[in-house]
């Protein structure tokens, strides 16, 4: 009950508040993590692509403190709010603008902790202490042991973790699969497209490892000259303009909720689109009102790629604008401005222009067509107009497409988006004490 809630200190809860040093070491291939901001991600940590140092740099790196299983680690500048717990077996050093709370287990179940961290109470309690400097937004590590925080008794907070923990791994779970789909559609890709194995093994007399009759009958059994080197005979050199073009923009602007003949609509942004990539699910879209003529100018369709344009976000990341989007949002959806639409010859040119484009994101070739410094700005038309690429053949792309189709599904299940809403549904009224334990223990047991 709420009653038994007690608003405390936070520092209270703590054995001890850390940050890192002020600096940033020697990046290295491999070694311990080097935790940065940039690995706090929705209440996880994110390595994919966090650095290293070195064993020898560890001990200087470490002298404050050693992070620990179920240390809670959070930003104090510029990613304020952000927050995670250090996993097990995982050695680390803390980066820059890297705080660590060392819980006391008797007063504090960490992943209770993480989640009050995260509820909409303590992010307001953050927003109200946060001073604004010339550069950048912080929290002074000073002053935050005293920020207030609610807490019921430790029984009722073990019971509070594992309901929202049960919905996370289940989440998390889901999110490896999808990667996995992911890896096999780019694995399958660079085979086909890339290295070209089909026609290798082919033209050496055998057949294609892993691939049914039909499929190998549509590829080639040698090689032709091209400017670029030896390409499958029958494929050509083609500039992606060739089978895309640039059309409508994103919105700029929204209308509000109060007028009349609105249409309520999921808004994809830059930052959407890698969230959606990688997991399937963007349920911190943002709802929105549109005009009807609006949405159904930018009403998406299987024949056409959103790519990540400007501003916040993974600029140069694509995402095949498939309209299993409508299904799994139950509601039109739109793209804003800082998202760029391109629009193919068909939905098999498409689903062949996002591996393109993503493959030349992950590489970093992306990069030469992106301007700007402080603001980057992809540069969509010369993309389409300067990046050659060996164009398969129509039916080689049809069957790639129908081959990756169940993957590619795989990503977008709804269960991960219920599971997702439900737990941002439960977390403020669990933490705030306004639900008991039993009630959101029955919500979930009929989702799981």
């Amino acid at each position: 009950m709420a009653s038994e809630w007690h608003e405390v200190p936070i520092g209270s809860l703590c054995d001890g508040i850390y940050d890192g040093p002020h600096a940033t070491p020697v990046r290295t291939d491999s070694g311990p993590v080097f935790l940065g901001i940039s690995s706090l991600v929705s209440g996880r940590l994110d390595l994919s692509q966090s650095d290293h140092l070195s064993e020898e740099d560890f001990p200087r790196w470490t002298r404050r403190v050693v992070p620990t299983e179920d240390d809670l680690v959070f930003s104090y500048e510029t990613r304020l709010g952000e927050a995670a717990l250090i996993p097990g077996g995982l050695r680390c050093c803390l980066g820059r603008r890297m705080a660590l709370m060392r819980l006391n287990r008797e007063k504090a179940d960490p992943r209770f902790i993480l989640y009050a961290f995260l509820s909409p109470q303590f992010q307001d309690v953050i927003r109200s202490r946060t001073k604004q400097g010339s550069t950048v937004t912080r929290i002074l590590l000073t002053e935050f042991g005293d920020f207030p925080m609610a807490v019921p008794p430790i029984p009722q907070q073990h019971a509070i973790g594992e309901i929202l923990g049960a919905l996370d791994d289940r989440i998390d779970l889901l999110s490896a699969s999808n990667k996995t789909c992911e890896t096999i559609a780019r694995t399958i890709f660079k085979s086909w497209f890339v290295d070209f194995d089909p026609v290798r093994a082919k033209a050496e007399g055998h057949e294609p490892e892993g691939m049914n009759a039909d499929t190998a009958a549509l590829f080639p059994s040698e090689f032709g000259e091209s400017p670029i080197g030896l390409i499958p005979k029958g494929w050509n050199l083609r500039r992606l303009d060739a089978i895309a073009t640039v059309t409508i923009g994103g919105i700029w602007g929204f209308d509000s909720q109060e007028h009349t003949n609105l249409i309520e609509a999921v808004c994809l942004r830059g930052v959407d689109l890698e969230h959606l990539r990688s997991t399937g699910r963007a349920n911190a879209a943002p709802i929105r009102w549109v005009k009807p003529s609006a949405l159904e100018r930018r009403r998406l369709s299987d024949d056409e790629v959103l790519v990540g344009g400007s501003g916040a976000g993974p600029v140069g990341r694509p995402l095949h604008a498939l309209r299993l989007f409508e299904e799994l949002y139950k509601r039109p959806v739109v793209y804003s401005n800082f998202v760029k639409r391109l629009r193919c010859l068909d939905k098999y040119h498409a689903v062949y222009l996002d591996r393109i484009l993503a493959t030349m994101h992950q590489t970093g070739e992306i990069k030469d067509f992106i301007n700007g410094t402080s603001v980057p700005n992809l540069n969509e038309k010369s993309l389409l107009a300067t990046k050659t690429v060996c164009l398969p053949v129509p039916d080689v792309l049809r069957a790639y497409t129908e081959l990756i189709e169940p993957f590619t599904a795989k990503l977008y299940d709804p269960i991960t988006t219920t599971l997702a809403n439900l737990r941002d549904t439960l977390l403020p009224r669990l933490i705030s004490g306004k639900l008991r334990v039993a009630e959101a223990e029955k919500m979930v047991e009929a989702v799981l």
